[in-house]
């Protein structure tokens, strides 16, 4: 990693998150492995791949809910082991497909647990607090939802709820697992919408998988590829995304109709 300057200031391009080597899996039985990227502050990483190929599991080794088999995790200069869990969630948030429920809560119930981190064992909401749950509100669009119980929104709202729980806990990276999975078109680019803007306003780096190609070429700044035997490649959207290796990387034979690039 690049070193910090004598003022002790971030460079813009110091990695936040630097992987070596990484392997993943649960017990002995190993799901992808050999992987290695940087990512720098502000920087929109995505995982693709066909089902089942291993990205949930890559993304929850490196937000910490799994244990890596090997290889090495340093966040923000220093081995994400070392983190103790506050102060890992005052710097990393991750939304996954079975987390963020909120039974009988309301929607500011929901985005006020972001602040958890901070709030100390009593949980009390300063004024800081509650400006920073406003603006999370407001960051994603749904400043009219605060009083709603979030069991009675759409798809489409409870996603922007979650994410905006997940930007008031104020978080460094953000780690997302399938953002937009089972989203009608106009509430997927909506999502993709706030999580560009959270990585070019506020400088989160972003972490998240998609299966969906085109959606990773309008957002991807680098891309993961990852199927069922293998991690293939981690480069510039660019030059990851093209024809013939999507082809290789989803198993799609010359016969097939594909569509991604036309």
């Amino acid at each position: 990693m690049k070193q910090k300057d004598s003022n002790d200031k971030i460079k813009p391009h110091d990695p936040l998150l630097t992987i070596s080597d990484l392997s993943v899996g649960y017990t002995k039985t190993i799901v992808a492995e050999k992987i290695s990227l940087s990512v720098t502050r502000g920087e929109i990483l995505v995982l693709i791949g066909p089902n089942g190929a291993g990205k949930s599991t890559v993304l929850k080794t490196i937000a910490g809910l799994l244990d890596p088999v090997s290889g090495e995790i340093i966040f923000d200069g220093k081995k994400l082991s070392a983190y103790a869990g506050t102060e890992r969630a005052r710097k990393l948030a991750a939304l996954f497909p079975d987390g963020a429920r909120a039974p009988h809560m309301t929607c500011y119930e929901l985005v006020a647990a972001g602040r958890h981190p901070f709030t100390g064992q009593f949980n009390r909401l300063t004024q800081a607090d509650e400006r920073i749950i406003e603006e999370a509100f407001l960051f994603v669009g749904a400043e009219t939802l605060g009083a709603r119980m979030f069991d009675e929104l759409s798809d489409g709202q409870k996603q922007r709820v979650r994410i905006a729980r997940t930007i008031a806990q104020s978080p460094e990276l953000v780690i997302l697992d399938e953002p937009t999975a089972f989203l009608d078109i106009r509430y997927k680019l909506e999502i993709l919408s706030v999580l560009k803007r959270l990585s070019q306003e506020r400088r989160t780096t972003i972490l998240m998988s998609l299966h969906d190609v085109d959606l990773t070429k309008r957002i991807a700044d680098q891309v993961l590829t990852i199927s069922a035997d293998h991690v293939w490649e981690c480069g510039a959207a660019e030059a990851v995304l093209t024809e013939q290796k999507m082809r290789r990387l989803f198993g799609m034979s010359d016969e097939m109709e594909y569509h991604f690039f036309k």
